[in-house]
């Protein structure tokens, strides 16, 4: 077997496999780009992205338009917020576990005091003037848990969910910090100086990551530490390295462990999104090189509409084409997907939240539960084929071993159909111009072209069969798929799998979006 290489640029080239015989085997692009300044994520952040999906609790005093908020009260511009004696609601957090695993949800996030500043756990903290922190749920009369953030770790403990904590650093009504300064604040709470805000809050903290509920998979910052000094963020990023080292921290001011946010909250990342960042609140695709390992996390409501990060009368909850939608657009682009779970008023998951939790995660298991053909930990190399025995496809996944880093540059993806390889690419024009966007039926050419190029891998890579996440195409009797690889250095694909188009019909599942 005779190899020549010519240069095409970059330190790319061209290599040319010539068995004797005559039959030319094709052209692959090779593996010769150097000197890329490759970072490599923490075990940590790998292991949370093999979590890969997450719901997000959202409960408590603030919730919009409950029964306990006194008319004109509002954890917002300016009014005051709801009296802490008045919550009255019993938070059923067993029916919070069974939502989260009935969709195949491997962590979760749950919102220990949000932008109220209410919190949800037995606090011992007090104020510079020594009286006890008074804007807690050990002071309502209504409740029968002083300490729900003990009963969320120890049930999900048993339920096998990783634990995270969203704590709100950069605003809190109750106290008087909105967004770097001092502002109106509670009936009830001293006028604090921006310092005292500060050691308060370093307090509440030691509590939380001192050990008593930890250790945490995930810890929230949500806008990082607006407002704070540079010796105060300092303080809270020591704590962290300190009591937390193991968790990631979602737009925190570590430049270890760190994850950054999408930049939107539709459940989208870009198709080339990569795992470093500038730092943790570089929002957006991330970059190939240069910078610090910042995964990314893809925050999305489960409903649509009014307070959707918190539940409301009238809300309407995603269906499941548009929760499987979601899910390919950040799984599926290497990011971890975050639902937004809301209990209501009661403190319950609602029974036809419940439903749709169900029917989403039987979509994710039917359809990538069961790959119709895999191959694991392969060797990198130009070309890989995976062999597929003649079944119907419309979707694969492409999985890189970050140990070492994001090495994959560039790749395509051809398929084999009958024997013969060809091309599965619609004709575009008709579906952009009059909407005509039917899947063509699959034609060999004697050409062997790709039908999707990419750059990033990261994580996890889903690709559609079809020129975009709308119009996959179906194509039976598919026997091979070849990736074509360029990457700056030696690795392993964890996975190469392709997956059957007949359990990744979302349309099956469940009705349309739904309004109670």
């Amino acid at each position: 077997k005779l190899q020549f290489l010519y240069f095409i640029g970059h330190l790319h080239y061209k290599m040319l496999s010539l068995t004797i015989g005559g039959m030319v085997v094709g052209f692959h692009t090779i593996h010769l780009r150097l000197n890329e300044n490759v970072t490599k994520p923490s075990k940590e952040q790998i292991a949370w992205l093999d979590l890969e999906i997450g719901g997000m609790f959202n409960y408590g005093i603030g919730m919009p338009d409950a029964p306990w908020v006194p008319a004109g009260d509002d954890c917002c511009c300016g009014k005051q917020p709801p009296p802490a004696a008045g919550f009255n609601s019993t938070a059923n957090i067993t029916n919070w576990m069974e939502g989260l695993t009935s969709m195949g949800a491997k962590y979760s996030v749950f919102t220990v005091s949000g932008g109220c500043g209410y919190y949800l756990w037995d606090t011992s903290l007090k104020y510079p003037d020594g009286s006890p922190f008074n804007y807690t749920l050990s002071l309502s009369p209504h409740v029968q848990s002083k300490d729900l953030l003990a009963d969320y770790v120890n049930l999900s403990k048993k339920n096998n969910i990783a634990t995270g904590i969203y704590y709100q650093f950069a605003y809190n009504y109750w106290m008087g910090w909105q967004h770097g300064v001092m502002a109106p604040h509670g009936n009830g709470t001293p006028q604090l100086t921006p310092q005292e805000y500060f050691k308060l809050v370093e307090q509440a903290t030691e509590e939380l990551w001192g050990g008593k509920y930890g250790p945490w998979t995930e810890i929230w910052f949500d806008g990082g530490l607006q407002g704070w000094d540079n010796t105060s963020q300092a303080k809270i990023a020591q704590m962290m390295q300190d009591m937390q080292p193991q968790a990631v921290a979602f737009q925190g001011p570590t430049v270890t462990e760190a994850v950054r946010w999408i930049g939107n909250e539709l459940g989208h990342a870009p198709e080339e999104n990569y795992i470093n960042a500038a730092n943790s609140m570089d929002n957006g695709p991330g970059m190939f090189s240069g910078g610090i390992p910042a995964p990314a996390e893809a925050d999305t409501p489960f409903a649509s509409g009014i307070h959707t990060w918190w539940w409301a009368p009238g809300q309407t909850i995603k269906s499941v084409p548009e929760l499987s939608t979601e899910y390919d657009n950040s799984v599926g682009h290497g990011a971890n997907m975050l639902l937004g779970l809301t209990p209501d008023y009661s403190g319950n998951l609602p029974d036809y939240h419940m439903k749709r939790y169900v029917e989403f995660g039987s979509w994710i298991k039917d359809c990538y539960g069961t790959p119709a053909a895999e191959q694991k930990n392969i060797p990198m190399a130009g070309s890989i084929v995976l062999p597929v025995p003649q079944q119907s496809v419309d979707r694969l996944w492409i999985m890189e071993d970050i140990t070492n880093g994001q090495v994959i540059t560039s790749f395509s993806i051809e398929l084999q159909v009958g024997g013969i390889w060809g091309v599965a690419v619609p004709w575009i024009f008709p579906c952009l111009i009059i909407g005509e966007c039917a899947p063509k039926v699959w034609q060999p050419t004697s050409k062997v072209e790709p039908f999707f190029y990419g750059n990033s891998i990261g994580h996890k890579r889903i690709v559609k069969i079809g020129f975009n996440d709308t119009v996959p195409v179906i194509v039976s009797n598919v026997t091979a798929i070849r990736l074509n690889l360029t990457y700056t250095m030696q690795g392993f694909i964890r996975s190469f799998a392709a997956f059957n188009a007949d359990g990744c019909k979302a349309q099956n599942y469940g009705g349309p979006p739904s309004v109670i």
